[in-house]
């Protein structure tokens, strides 16, 4: 808050004190085995460095678990913890991973296809750039690149209205051993009319 004061001539001298906003010391990460520190940092908007908000520490943990999500590591948890330097109020930041299981995608399961047999949607799938693919690792950024092949082949097969919507995918995991591992996803079709 400011203060006045006068000087020998009289003249008004205004003096303010400022209070500098704690800075980030240092960023640790613990539990994670599939990506690098240096990857994880470069994920993040909070830096070393930086001024220090506990919004943008929170904001982290969402950062991260973005990147693993995408990346297969559908049930990642992400959690972090800061401690503070009583003297200069400098902060530790530690963010810790559960990293779970990298998930595979092991079917798709189609309903409402009646027009093309499911091996006809798979190979559009698959010719189209970017796509979840059988026995591969489940992306949630994919996802939306299989529907928009399946409605590629199906408006330019003269189905201008169809519908194609993904659906929550199941887990078809075998034994509790491997729950969370093999997943199956549903994509409901709707395909209107054919002009």
């Amino acid at each position: 808050s400011p203060s006045a004061d006068k000087d020998a001539n009289g003249d008004l001298i205004l003096l303010f004190d400022f209070v500098e906003k704690p800075r980030v010391e240092s960023i640790r990460f613990e539990g994670n085995k599939s990506f690098s520190d240096r990857k994880l940092r470069g994920t993040l908007s909070v830096q070393e460095g930086n001024a220090f908000y506990i919004n943008e520490t929170k904001q982290g943990e969402a950062e991260i678990a973005k990147l693993y999500k995408g990346d297969g590591f559908r049930e990642v948890e992400v959690t972090s913890s800061y401690t503070q330097n009583e003297e200069t109020k400098a902060a530790s930041i530690v963010y810790t991973i559960d990293e779970g299981y990298k998930t595979r995608l092991s079917e798709f399961a189609f309903i409402g296809n009646y027009s093309f047999n499911d091996s006809e949607l798979i190979n559009a799938m698959k010719k189209a750039e970017d796509t979840l693919k059988v026995s591969g690792y489940f992306e949630d950024g994919k996802v939306k690149n299989n529907v928009e092949a399946i409605k590629k082949l199906y408006e330019e097969n003269g189905f201008i209205d169809a519908v194609i919507n993904d659906m929550p995918i199941e887990d078809i995991s075998e034994n509790v051993e491997q729950k969370g591992y093999m997943f199956r996803l549903p994509i409901r079709i709707v395909e209107g009319q054919q002009w």
